[in-house]
């Protein structure tokens, strides 16, 4: 295994440290002079690596000790698959109640949003706290990645998503995005074909990632997010029909419910009670509690005498009192850059 660490310009004494243990440990130090982003880091990182899998964690999480096991076991016994990722939770749900709500989300989403996903092999988002792709599903796709663009600018932000969108869809667009980046050695040097490949989730590769613990922190991550959503509708919006019934329902109805949530919210939450609908705005509450104790109550199924699973009614809530409204926020401010991984 080649052990590959990127220095992104640090300003603190992480550079130290890292010398450091790059002393002590077998694994190849990068440094950067200039900030380049989580992106353009990795696509460094990326050009040094040699192996047949690269997989990628972030700066904030700690990966269980089998954990790479599991996914390069994953990607041998199904070679249909060019992507899989791993299960994350919470690192720090000891830093308060805002922390241990996105524990218990994170479970789900993973444990049944991803899951479901993963059974017509079309998982949408491999997500960055451990990702793993087959070097020729996405190398020739990396420059695609590193200087995507969008409504004329460039992306800022590392979209797990979109370099997930270019597996799931290179078959459709893969010749395209390497026309575009002809004069990169990822495409010059190794042309690999462009195949209908799977994307998967293995449960028993374990990852703890540290999340927001305050709420501006919290908003600022979900603001991006919420970005990263809309740049990657308008790619792999335009080919998960193609997938197939299943997957293309699971995708396009996610999306149909991201985009009508702020609508919902308008409607039961400001509408109904200036229109004397009360009961409209409670019934809709009721609804989101409701739906929030089922989550809550699959959590508690796969964890027996967990209480955790009472934070899951309050991250529905979470989500459609506060968390609907960011996106046509995150709409309008679109081009403006905002980079936010701290768990302060």
């Amino acid at each position: 295994m080649q052990l590959v660490v990127v220095d992104d310009a640090s300003d603190d004494g992480t550079p130290d440290v890292l010398e450091r243990l790059a002393a002590e440990l077998p694994l190849t130090l990068i440094r950067l002079e200039e900030n380049l982003g989580k992106k353009g880091a990795l696509v460094r990182a990326c050009a040094v690596a040699d192996g047949d899998v690269l997989l990628f964690t972030d700066s904030d999480c700690v990966v269980a000790p089998d954990a790479v096991r599991h996914c390069v076991t994953a990607l041998v016994r199904h070679p249909e698959l060019g992507a899989v990722g791993g299960h994350c939770r919470a690192l720090n749900t000891d830093a308060g109640l805002l922390a241990r709500v996105q524990d218990i989300w994170y479970e789900g989403q993973f444990r049944i949003s991803k899951a479901a996903e993963a059974a017509f092999g079309s998982v949408t988002c491999v997500s960055g706290p451990l990702a793993a792709f087959r070097r020729e599903a996405v190398w020739n796709y990396l420059p695609a990645w590193a200087e995507d663009r969008f409504l004329g600018a460039p992306f800022r932000f590392a979209t797990d998503r979109q370099l997930t969108g270019y597996v799931l869809g290179q078959a459709w667009h893969g010749r395209a995005l390497k026309d575009r980046h002809a004069d990169s050695p990822f495409v010059r040097d190794h042309d690999y074909p462009e195949l209908r490949w799977e994307v998967g989730y293995t449960r028993a590769a374990r990852v703890w990632t540290r999340v927001p613990s305050r709420p501006g922190s919290f908003l600022r991550q979900q603001i991006r997010w919420k970005k990263s959503f809309i740049r990657n509708l308008f790619f792999t919006g335009r080919f998960m029909w193609r997938r197939g019934p299943a997957a293309a329902a699971l995708y396009y109805g996610h999306a149909l419910w991201v985009i009508a949530a702020p609508v919902l919210v308008v409607r039961h939450l400001l509408w109904a009670p200036l229109h004397l609908a009360g009961p409209l705005t409670l019934l809709y509450l009721g609804g989101v509690v409701l739906k929030g104790c089922v989550w809550g109550l699959a959590y508690r199924l796969d964890h027996p005498g967990d209480r955790a699973w009472r934070c899951r009614p309050l991250m529905s809530l979470l989500s459609c009192c506060v968390l609907a409204w960011l996106l046509p926020y995150a709409l309008l401010t679109l081009r403006r850059g905002v980079w936010s991984r701290s768990a302060a």
